[in-house]
């Protein structure tokens, strides 16, 4: 019992630590870049995470993903227009909604594997995107989107970017110890045993089904938390967040960070948005240059940049370990 309660301490002492470095390095950053750009990348690191919980952990490819980050952002959006004016309250607004739908959909998507899983996400998502055009254009704005009205708070005004930046950190901060903690779990590593091999999973006796459920609920649920905290960046919401082109993005950056890895969401994410400012400041077809960026990246780095990283690490710890028990090994005389 005592060395379950001291792992356990050790545990959640290095997710702390964990979620430290993160929005240390991100603080620091907005010493160095506009402090518009350091909350993009946080954001943006948040929908990565949600993206990559299905994607890099069970191994699903989901290209409707888009179709979540929008329901996050028209939901904080409207419930500040039409409802009440505090921007906390549309977070959790977005984020209960976000996983209502993802207990609505995923029985649906779920049932569907490969390619299928793919294409059904993809049709969601261009529904979804119509729907807030044509329909909901009352209520949404239409093509032209609306802005919203935001509440100051107090003590940590959103209306002011360095507040706003420190409100994202701890959204992050919660956000990455729970990650951790779920990845640690159980129900993380019996999302790994999915994507290695489903049909043992079952053979064991345990729901499959249950276990992709509840992942893709909670990402759901971060994809819109996601999307809620773009509007109240920008005070404005618009049907281009939910555009089903915009899922090629969050798959380049979660296979230019390493999918799968944790901390490539924030590599990848720190990468693709950072060139995403730049190169649209001082290149006129910048999106040109990104794209060959990424398929360097890919063709140089297949794990990732983070994937190549741990890979080395693992790399010294083996060789390190081998020459340790050679040294041990006594020649006998």
């Amino acid at each position: 019992m005592e060395m379950q309660k001291l792992l356990m301490r050790k545990s959640i002492f290095k997710n702390v630590l964990t979620a430290l470095v993160i929005i240390g390095f991100l603080y620091i950053l907005h010493f160095f870049l506009p402090v518009s750009t350091v909350i993009d990348i946080g954001i943006y690191a948040i929908f990565v995470l949600s993206f990559d919980l299905i994607y890099g952990y069970m191994g699903w490819l989901a290209i409707g993903y888009p179709l979540y980050l929008g329901i996050g952002a028209y939901t904080a959006g409207m419930f500040m227009k039409y409802i009440n004016s505090n921007p906390f309250l549309s977070l959790f607004a977005a984020l209960a909604l976000g996983a209502m739908v993802g207990i609505i959909v995923g029985p649906l998507v779920l049932r569907r594997r490969g390619a299928y899983f793919a294409l059904v996400n993809a049709a969601l998502n261009w529904f979804g995107y119509f729907l807030v055009i044509i329909p909901l254009k009352d209520f949404t704005g239409g093509r032209d989107g609306t802005w919203v009205n935001i509440q100051a708070t107090s003590p940590l005004n959103v209306l002011n970017r360095s507040d706003f930046l420190i409100v994202v950190l701890i959204v992050l901060f919660i956000l990455v110890i729970f990650y951790k903690r779920l990845l640690s779990s159980p129900f993380g590593k019996l999302l790994l045993a999915i994507k290695e091999n489903e049909d043992r999973v079952k053979f064991l006796g345990y729901n499959d089904f249950y276990i992709k459920l509840c992942a893709f609920i909670i990402s759901t649920a971060l994809a819109s938390l996601a999307g809620a905290l773009f509007v109240i960046h920008y005070w404005y919401v618009s049907p281009d967040i939910m555009m089903p082109t915009r899922a090629l993005e969050v798959i380049s950056a979660t296979l230019v960070g390493g999918a799968g890895t944790f901390y490539g969401a924030f590599v990848g994410s720190f990468i693709f948005i950072a060139l995403k400012d730049y190169l649209s400041i001082y290149l006129g077809n910048w999106e040109m240059y990104l794209g060959v960026f990424i398929i360097a990246i890919m063709l140089i780095l297949r794990k990732g940049i983070w994937g190549y990283v741990e890979h080395f690490i693992r790399k010294y710890q083996l060789t390190g370990t081998r020459a340790s028990k050679t040294r041990e090994v006594k020649p006998v005389v």
